[in-house]
């Protein structure tokens, strides 16, 4: 007598983490730098930022950066210039998230890019998640006893009003050099080590004069 049978399996959670993450490498791998620009071209000058980031976007590599400056300075409308170009792009506000609710969408939604607007509002706890995921793409979460931990490759994109109340400790790893130093106006190539900190003021057009923005990262 000849039967058939279906046998069905069920994935673990790790399972699903890892059929995710392939499934959206894939996706990410789509996004060339020109599209990140075309999608930034609403902001009227900051070339080089723009280029610096949509190459950093193209290139899939853990780099931070940090955007520092006064309100008014398309610091959140190029955080929604990169979400619109970026899908496995997710963007959070530090004045309303917390560290469980961070924690949990970097599980759900497992982002190439993290977009964090007003950075200089997050509770410590947020910022202890982000040294995590920004040392090693390391994310562990304890509930009910039970842990569960997955590896990032995303990329982070932060902007602030001001970084003077942000942890020392979170700015000395994620972004290794002084914020408020000044280099040259072109960004160094991104195969390199680190990107350094520079300033944007007085670089691009007279709309942009008397504001600031600073941009820092290091590669992983």
């Amino acid at each position: 007598m000849k039967t058939s049978a279906i046998t069905k399996y069920r994935l673990s959670d790790k399972g699903r983490d890892l059929v995710w993450a392939f499934s959206m490498e894939r996706e990410f791998a789509k996004i060339p730098a020109a599209s990140v620009m075309d999608a930034l071209e609403l902001v009227v000058g900051f070339d080089d930022l723009k280029e610096a980031i949509a190459l950093a976007v193209e290139a899939r590599r853990r780099i931070n950066f940090l955007l520092e400056g006064p309100p008014a300075c398309a610091k959140s409308i190029m955080l929604e210039g990169v979400r619109s170009a970026v899908p496995g792009a997710y963007i959070a506000f530090g004045s309303r998230t917390s560290a469980a609710g961070l924690s949990e969408a970097l599980f759900e939604h497992q982002p190439s890019v993290l977009l964090l607007d007003e950075a200089d509002k997050m509770d410590n706890e947020v910022y202890s998640v982000l040294l995590g995921l920004m040392e090693s793409g390391e994310i562990l979460e304890t509930k009910s006893r039970k842990t569960r931990g997955i590896k990032l490759n995303t990329m982070i994109l932060a902007a602030c009003n001001s970084s003077a109340k942000m942890p020392r400790e979170f700015l000395s790893i994620a972004y290794p050099h002084s914020i408020h130093r000044v280099a040259p106006r072109k960004p160094p190539p991104l195969d390199g080590e680190r990107i350094g900190a520079y300033s944007l003021s007085n670089s691009f057009t007279p709309a942009h004069q008397n504001h600031q923005i600073v941009l820092v990262g290091r590669h992983q």
